[in-house]
């Protein structure tokens, strides 16, 4: 996940620069977008789903690629199904990446690629915990992640913008355990909802 992090973060990083090379052309697009959004984090492994919001600044290069800086927050427990307990922490997710694909003058199809971080506040320890991911996970602690997928928005005028977001958000999980500290990556699904405003 370490190697995979870094390769994505220099892939974003040399597109980005390479865009930035031609942002002198003109187009219609705003260069700059703020946006609040409704956020939905599905943990695969653990059979839970954190529901949060956030805020994203974007700045757009050209029609075609853009920047992302997005934070989401997920304060609410997540009820557990195969286990009787309740993931008593809140979760923070920092993403900063690429945006890259086609915009039209009403709609805009592009793909998505961010590294980021995610911190977990902590987990309750119960007892009943028998998932070894919980029952072993180092909370407290920023773990890598990577998010990548689709996001399609919808442009009701230059300056307002209607988007949404869904892709895997790869999660490196730090694992304790009697023979040390290891890492273990899982695939988790992410959508989000919001609107832009576009200046």
């Amino acid at each position: 996940m370490h190697r995979r992090f870094v390769f994505a973060l220099a892939v974003m990083t040399f597109l980005l620069l390479a865009a930035a090379e031609n942002a002198l052309a003109q187009s219609d697009t705003p260069k700059f977008e703020l946006g609040v959004h409704y956020a939905l984090l599905r943990f695969s492994d653990v059979d839970a789903t954190g529901q949060g919001a956030g805020f994203r600044f974007t700045y757009n290069f050209t029609d075609y690629i853009a920047a992302d800086v997005v934070f989401n927050h997920f304060p609410k427990r997540r009820d557990n199904v195969t286990e009787p307990i309740q993931i008593d922490n809140s979760v923070l997710l920092a993403l900063f990446g690429g945006k890259f694909g086609y915009r039209g003058e009403s709609v805009g199809i592009f793909g998505k690629l961010r590294p980021g971080f995610i911190y977990f506040s902590g987990i309750r320890d119960d007892p009943r915990i028998i998932n070894p991911l919980l029952r072993n996970f180092d909370p407290n602690t920023m773990n890598y992640a990577l998010d990548f997928g689709a996001v399609i928005e919808f442009y009701f005028s230059r300056l307002i913008s209607l988007r949404f977001d869904v892709g895997d958000t790869v999660i490196r999980y730090r694992i304790s355990s009697t023979r040390g500290t290891t890492a273990i990556s899982k695939s988790n699904l992410l959508f989000t909802m919001g609107v832009g405003f576009r200046f």
